[in-house]
Parts: C-alpha cells; structure tokens; sequence
C-alpha cells in the first residue's frame, strides 16, 4: 500500500498517475491511492479551505534505488468558482468578473447565473496580472519578432529602439499581459486530434529550456473556430480534460510565441524555464 499518513481524509487525496516511472498528471480526488508496482512516498503536502493543494512526492524503482523525485505545486482543483479564483490570487470576486467580461479570463460553463472556470485557463490569467498598457496588435508582432530574432520590420527605428527598451525592463509576467494573455480557450476530454497544430508545452523543445524531456498528460493545439472544432471532433467540453484548445485565425510558430504559451500554460516547471528563456532573449 502507498502510504496517505498527512492526507486529509474528507475528499482531498492526491491520485497519482504513474507511466513508465514517471508521474504524467495530477488531481484532488477520492479516497486512496492507485496499486502501482512504483510506491511512492509523501514528502510534503499543503490543502486550503476550498480543497485546493499541493503535494510534493518521491517516486522510486525497488528499494533503495531512488529513480525520480517529482515535485508537483499546481493547484490541483479543476473547476472553480469566481469566488475561490478571487480568494486564490487575492483578488475581489468583481475583479475576476470584469476579467471573464473582457476576455483576459476564460469561462469553462455557465451554470444559471454562475460561470465556472478550469484551473489551466485561471492559472495562465494569473500569469499575465503585471503591470503596463496592453500593445497593439502592431507592436505585439513587432516584440514577438525580435524576441524570436532581434529583429523586424513593422516598425520605424525609433520606435523599435524604444521597444527594445521596454523588453529589457519587462518580466515574463509583463511581456505576458502586455502581449494580451491566453486569448480564446476550451478544455475537453478526448482523443487529441493529430491534424491540429500543437502549440505551448506541446510545441517547446525540452532540451531548448534545459529540462527533461518528458510526455505530458495535457495536449495543446489550437484551432481557428472552438465552436467548429466542438462539432468535427469527438470531445467532450471537460474541466478536468486532456486537451487544451486556443482560438487563433493564424499559426504562429515563432520562437517567442512558443515560449509565451509555454510560460502561460506550462506545468511550474517548464513556466519557469520559458520565462527565464524569454527574460534572456529581453536583456
């Protein structure tokens, strides 16, 4: 038996899906652990009022071989209220209303008078709270340019130096609100197409940001049309689904551009990594 000493024991246990000995997804669920031929060990573990929490294992091969320490701190609800996103990042629940109505903050559903939302969607909203005006559509390209090759053409000397300024002093965080977020988003259960093109995390070269390469349980693409893709493809809308869908009229497959959604969408990890990645290409 894997052992649950530290859990709480009214509905917050961790379930851990194991693969080829390394941990592939994460959620709060029932009442014990899955068998597995790969024990794990609790290192640490934090829950909040709302159910929401962290967990820090060790999975290993047969004793006293450690094969893999795997560090999970991501909010492990799945579909959530405006009222626990707001008590989550300090925020007024009318803060997070106005972002569901400008569409910085994607709904999942409406349930009567209240909308709910996937914690991926607030996770990467969260991601982009810095500071600053938004670009226009213009110098948003023009950043991703020379972000991805220090170079472009969209605007006059003058002002691409003062971009250049600008990026030298802006955070991942900044460059991610100034950049206007995730945009259009849905989270559905299902096969992820294959003809799709696959952007963020599902995009990125591991090797690229100095992590381990490594299969997520989370596919992401995008599409031109959510409302068209709901219908050809055999998904269920999910909060707690296996694939991730952007709505963009283009595919973008500049450098910057991978690296901004992978800042927004990935696991801490590769967030991390793509930040310091984009901070660098800044300096």
């Amino acid at each position: 038996m894997v052992p649950t000493a530290g859990l709480p024991t009214d509905g917050g246990l961790v379930v851990v899906y194991l693969h080829n000995r390394s941990i592939r997804g994460c959620r709060a669920n029932s009442s014990r652990w899955p068998h597995s031929r790969t024990p794990l060990a609790i290192e640490r573990t934090y829950f909040s009022r709302e159910g929401c929490g962290f967990a820090e294992l060790s999975a290993s091969s047969d004793p006293p071989f450690v094969d893999t320490t795997v560090r999970i701190s991501e909010d492990m609800c799945m579909e959530m209220t405006v009222a626990q996103v707001a008590r989550q990042h300090a925020r007024t629940d009318r803060f997070v209303q106005q972002a569901l109505r400008s569409g910085a903050l994607s709904g999942h559903r409406v349930l009567g008078r209240t909308t709910s939302l996937d914690d991926v969607a607030v996770q990467a909203w969260s991601r982009t709270l810095g500071r600053g005006r938004r670009w226009t559509e213009q110098v948003r390209e023009a950043a991703l340019d020379l972000l991805s090759t220090g170079r472009t053409e969209r605007l006059s000397a003058s002002e691409r130096s003062r971009l250049r300024s600008r990026l030298r002093g802006m955070s991942a965080t900044d460059m991610a609100h100034a950049a206007g977020g995730l945009g259009a988003w849905a989270r559905y259960r299902g096969n992820a197409p294959p003809g799709l093109v696959k952007i963020g995390p599902s995009a990125a070269n591991p090797g690229e940001l100095g992590i381990v390469r490594g299969e997520g349980w989370l596919t992401f693409v995008q599409t031109d049309d959510l409302d068209r893709f709901e219908i050809d493809q055999d998904v269920i809308l999910d909060a707690d689904g296996n694939v991730g869908v952007i709505e963009r009229s283009t595919v973008d497959d500049r450098v910057a551009r991978i690296l901004l959604d992978t800042y927004l969408l990935g696991d801490a990890r590769q967030s991390a990594a793509a930040a310091a990645e984009l901070e660098r290409r800044a300096a």
